[in-house]
């Protein structure tokens, strides 16, 4: 399901366990300054009230926290956490 999050509602808790990449993500501030986000983010989301939960795009993230961007475009991968993770593996 896709739909738009705001950014102060999303559950960074796996964002240590993945790389950074200070070039890369300049690149990606740039782009998404010029045409905005054009991947949405995956994670879970187990109701519109919890927050939900980051699994794919902790570099978006952080670039339009650095652009001050409130709502981003948010694509769930399941219902609960390991579905959502079994399938971003796929």
């Amino acid at each position: 399901m896709r739909t738009e999050v705001e950014t102060s509602q999303i559950d960074r808790r796996y964002e240590s366990y993945r790389m950074r990449s200070e070039g890369r993500e300049k690149l990606l501030l740039s782009s998404i300054l010029a045409k905005g986000i054009e991947e949405p983010l995956c994670g879970v989301q187990t109701s519109s009230a919890a927050p939900v939960l980051l699994l794919d795009g902790f570099k978006r993230l952080r670039c339009v926290v650095k652009l001050k961007i409130n709502h981003v475009p948010f694509f769930s991968l399941g219902e609960d956490e390991a579905t959502a993770i079994s399938s971003l593996l796929r």
